[in-house]
């Protein structure tokens, strides 16, 4: 792990009427840890930060300014009222392009995990009646093109298996099974476009090899042997969009030249040679500016005698037009046709997808207005007037994908909501008997990093000025009821990252040198009462993100390299008293993000690879009395920004990806004993900055859109993991009641287990290469009730193993240290 990448990350994060929709959802195989549908969510460019609990109300701090309802990223409209359908299955990630079944329904595909509540990866179908079919193809990577030929669905895209095939960027499925077919032309990059005509699959992406052959970003391939024609075009950039017209091909892209000849961005083949064709709209944007992408053509429709172009641009066919313009297919003029797309920042409108019925033509990007209209994100017009008609949806991100079937309108993209949405800037509450967000609304003027809440007050810590309608800097004290500001007024010269509600006092972290009226550095103690600061002063040299107060000690983690008078790396237990520093010991190798303790083990999650003297990565148990880490082990992949000891159970989340050798994205639960990754797994597809728990529920902030097959707005309320029951570890339930061994182990290693029920068993033990060392056990009947094995290990080296205990068709692994 490298230092910057990730302080740069937390100090990024630091300072940054409605829709009644029925969604359709079924039970998952992971029931238990699906995310609450009912609960809000907040926009999806912002941040949560901060998360707490307190009766029925559920507090949300961070970088967000809106908050909604979540409808998922992709939803079907009536595109005569422009009103959402009563009831549709939710997706729960990114929809990143979306065609018609042909039957009323509606295949999807981007980078999601789950629709209507079902696991369904990154392509689904989601039939006529609104429920989800069973076919699951699962492609392991993003699909960014779909076209529809007879039975066969052609899906391209980034990824290397689909329906259990091994298939590079490009594979045909049947529309009934799911199954691959053998067409297997495989592309070396991503494809970003796909279009069948008679007996030809035409293909755009980035790629530089289709079909077995040398092809640009452009290639033809058969149908019938999936190998690349002699047809080729050969772009200098990437290909984005493609539609035909007779024996004429119209491709749109990043590229400058086509066929060898310059051709900006838009251009005309012939299907039959592939030689560049006259036809010539001269697409441009003046002047140039590249921090959006720069000019490109993302979308083109073909009706009759005019080709609908979409994209970056604000000259075309020798006229003015931003992003959206109707060219003829002879000529390559801009017809008289204006849709009025403005956009005054930075330069001009952008539209990503278009779709057509009729004379109404259905667009999104992001403009200011649209056909004389406002608008923001996407609208629609009149191909005949340019004016605007009404569908409007309003999400609160952008729509990537449109597609339209006998009225209805399907639209896909980054959205987590669509339609209004209540303004909460940085600090909102939500009723948990609804999910709906309360009138609550104290409005900071900057960021919330820190919550909590006692007696009807609720205690905010951030980047702001003003919040409850008063004066007060960085940290606060508001009226649960009113959301007005107390009168406790500590005042604080720099942000506050974090803190911690103590019997009489209020412990505050961050980055400042004055608060409570008193000169203090990165730490300070507020009295409940006045919001004084208290004469505790460890005063340490750089700042502070966690306090975890534990009896007589308060356990700090950070930057610093020096606190309570002595030096300390990062992490340090300083006197509830004196606010000097103890004799614990345990310094870390990089910043500490989080602690939390638990009785007599301190857990600690960071950036750390290195923490009292041992490998560690990212999160480790140190022992209260004097910092020396346990055995308890739980790598990380990435940083661990928040941990969290509850009922048995201890809840990770941050960066990572795998967690104590388990494949686990952003949070996870382990056993407090063991450090074993236990079987809960909800899945957010990113960071999660937050946790919290109350109401028998665990809330994960961060900045994510989905949770396992559940979409969300940054906030997810998820139901608990099952803690430990036996002093041996976690309760396993069936047969095997418990399961443990001695460790470390010096030389025999004893395992203990307990049946519920007289049954055959076999104990084995294995390296972290999976090679079996040791069979204690061969298929030997035990009675009901605990048992003892030994096992020497004297000839293994000091390390890592595992073993595993089968009963019948049940099986249980543990970690085992060896130490010699």
């Amino acid at each position: 792990m490298g230092r910057w990448g990730g302080a740069v990350g937390m100090l990024r994060a630091f300072g940054h009427g409605l829709l009644a929709l029925v969604v359709l959802s079924s039970p998952t195989a992971t029931g238990a840890q699906t995310a609450d549908a009912n609960l809000w969510g907040a926009d999806p460019d912002g941040t949560v930060l901060a998360v707490a609990r307190s009766g029925n109300t559920m507090y949300m701090g961070g970088t967000f300014t809106h908050v909604a309802p979540v409808t998922g990223a992709g939803v079907p409209f009536d595109a005569g009222t422009g009103q959402p359908l009563p009831s549709y299955p939710r997706v729960a990630g990114r929809v990143y392009c979306v065609i018609s079944d042909g039957a009323g329904g509606w295949f999807i595909g981007g980078n999601f995990g789950g629709v209507g509540g079902l696991a369904r990866k990154n392509l689904a179908h989601i039939l006529r009646d609104g429920s989800v079919a069973k076919w699951a193809p699962d492609p392991d990577g993003d699909v960014h093109a779909l076209a529809l030929c007879g039975t066969k669905l052609y899906v391209g895209g980034a990824f290397t298996q689909i329906a259990g095939r091994l298939r590079s960027n490009l594979a045909a499925l049947s529309t009934t099974t799911g199954a691959a077919t053998s067409w297997n032309p495989g592309t070396d990059y991503v494809v970003k476009a796909i279009l069948v005509r008679d007996r030809s699959v035409y293909v755009g992406g980035q790629f530089y090899h289709a079909g077995g052959q040398q092809r640009y970003r452009l290639a033809e391939l058969s149908t019938a042997t999936a190998q690349a024609t002699d047809w080729r075009p050969d772009p200098d950039n990437e290909v984005l969009s493609l539609a035909i017209i007779g024996d004429t091909l119209f491709a749109g892209g990043y590229f400058r030249n086509m066929a060898g000849k310059p051709r900006d961005y838009l251009a005309a083949v012939s299907r039959t040679t592939g030689a560049l064709l006259p036809w010539n709209a001269a697409v441009s944007r003046v002047p140039q500016f590249l921090y959006d992408g720069g000019p490109q053509v993302t979308a083109l429709i073909v009706d009759r005698g005019t080709l609908y172009v979409a994209g970056y641009f604000n000259r075309i066919g020798g006229a003015t037009r931003q992003g959206l313009a109707a060219l003829s297919t002879a000529t390559g003029e801009a017809s008289p046709w204006d849709p009025r797309a403005v956009r005054e920042s930075p330069i001009t409108a952008i539209f990503f997808t278009m779709a057509l019925e009729g004379t109404s033509l259905y667009v999104a990007g992001s403009f200011d207005s649209l056909g004389g209209l406002p608008g923001q994100l996407a609208g629609s017009v009149d191909t005949r007037t340019g004016l605007a008609l009404p569908w409007r949806p309003d999400p609160n991100q952008g729509i990537t994908a449109l597609a339209i079937q006998d009225g209805t309108l399907y639209a896909g993209g980054w959205f987590t909501s669509l339609g209004p949405r209540v303004h909460r800037h940085g600090l909102a509450a939500f009723d948990m008997r609804t999910g709906s967000v309360t009138d609550w609304d104290p409005s900071p003027d900057g960021t919330v990093n820190a919550l909590g809440v006692r007696d009807g007050t609720v205690y905010v810590g951030g980047g702001f000025s003003t919040i409850g309608g008063q004066a007060r800097a960085n940290v606060a004290a508001l009226d649960s009821a009113s959301g007005l500001a107390t009168p406790w007024n500590p005042s604080c010269s720099g942000p506050v990252w974090t803190l911690s509600i103590a019997e009489s006092t209020v412990y505050v972290g961050g980055w400042f040198d004055g608060v409570g009226g008193q000169s203090r550095r990165n730490i300070a103690a507020l009295d409940l009462a006045s919001g004084l600061a208290t004469a505790w002063h460890p005063d340490p040299n750089d700042a502070v993100t966690t306090i975890a107060p534990h009896g007589g000690e308060v356990f700090v983690g950070g930057w610093f390299s020096h606190i309570g008078g002595v030096p300390r790396l990062y992490v340090a237990a300083v006197s509830a008293d004196s606010g000097q520093a103890t004799s614990w010991v345990s310094d870390a190798s990089d910043y500490v993000d989080c602690i939390a303790v638990n009785d007599t083990v301190v857990y600690v999650s960071g950036y750390f690879n290195y923490i009292g003297g041992r490998a560690r990565d990212g999160i480790a148990a140190l022992s209260t009395l004097n910092g020396t880490p346990t055995e308890w082990l739980a790598n990380a992949s990435r940083e661990v920004k928040q941990v969290l000891v509850s009922d048995g159970v201890v809840y990770a989340a941050g960066a990572f990806s795998t967690i104590g050798g388990e494949a686990r994205d952003f949070i996870a639960a382990l056993d407090p004993l063991t450090g074993e990754v236990l079987d809960w797994n909800p899945g957010a597809d990113g960071v999660v900055w937050a946790l919290g728990v109350g109401g028998g529920r665990v809330y994960a902030g961060g900045a994510f859109q989905r949770m396992g097959t559940a979409p969300c707005g940054l906030i997810a309320s998820i139901s608990p993991a099952s803690g430990s029951s036996a002093p041996g570890g976690p309760g396993l339930g069936g047969v095997v009641v418990s399961l443990s061994a001695t460790n470390p182990v010096t030389s025999d290693a004893i395992f203990r287990f307990t049946l519920r029920e007289a049954a055959t068993t076999d104990l084995e033990v294995f390296d972290l290469a999976g090679r079996r060392l040791a069979r204690p056990l061969i298929r030997q009947r035990q009675v009901a009730g605990p048992h003892e094995v030994a096992a020497s290990t004297r000839d293994w080296p000091s390390g890592c193993y595992f073993y595993r205990l089968a009963v019948g068709a049940e099986a249980h692994t543990r970690k085992l240290m060896v130490v010699h």
